[in-house]
């Protein structure tokens, strides 16, 4: 009947959320930068500060008990996410920030490397463009916390810079005739949707969300 959640609101820090099915009331549990688990026979594991930790946790009460300690260190951060798993007989996986870059690579249907044009790099939400020439990708920093987007042009091997917001820039997306990106940033502590020339000219429009839109599982 109860779920967890991280709670983002503007600029503040992440929280643990716990919620119950069937109503809008939630309370918190502590501060976290990433998603959370819950791992049996009682923990909840999540991320605070690139270090993964595991505290102690009361199904029963749905409490927590002590205090975090931590079980993995540079662990990577996307944006409000956490690179980590952990199965029901207990077994954990994560992944650290010296694995996490990675490359934009064509492959064929038989999984060969095709192309590999681009430095590595911490590439997430990835979107390829109408004409298939073009990709934009967010380029998260070291930290795996912030980001902007980037543009990949495939016939001349380079990456140009799109966006110099560094303000938790997410989730890229082509327009229908390839002349325009529209991405979500919180430069002002609440998510909005921005949309720009592919070239980086013009100005940006703004597409004001409802207050609170940023706050989810």
């Amino acid at each position: 009947e109860h779920f967890l959640f991280q709670g983002l609101r503007g600029a503040q820090p992440g929280l643990i959320k716990l919620g119950r099915v069937g109503s809008l009331e939630s309370r918190a549990l502590g501060p976290c930068d990433g998603r959370i688990e819950f791992a049996r026979p009682g923990y909840l594991v999540f991320t605070r500060d690139g270090t993964l930790m595991a505290q102690a946790f009361d199904p029963r009460r749905l409490a927590v008990l002590g205090d975090p300690i931590p079980i993995g260190d540079r662990v990577t951060i996307g944006t409000t996410s956490g690179e980590f798993s952990v199965s029901r007989d207990g077994m954990l996986a994560y992944r650290t920030g010296e694995s996490a870059k990675s490359r934009l690579v064509w492959l064929d249907r038989s999984g060969k490397v095709l192309d590999a044009s681009c430095p590595p790099g911490n590439y997430t939400d990835f979107d390829l463009s109408p004409d298939e020439h073009q990709a934009c990708v967010m380029i998260a920093e070291e930290n795996g916390t912030s980001g902007d987007v980037w543009i990949e042009d495939f016939s001349r091997h380079v990456l140009s810079r799109l966006t110099f917001n560094n303000s938790g820039t997410v989730w890229p997306v082509w327009s229908p005739d390839g002349s325009r990106i529209a991405y979500g940033a919180n430069p002002s502590g609440s998510y909005k949707i921005y949309i720009t020339d592919v070239g980086g000219r013009g100005s940006i429009d703004s597409l004001a969300l409802e207050p609170g839109a940023n706050e989810g599982p």
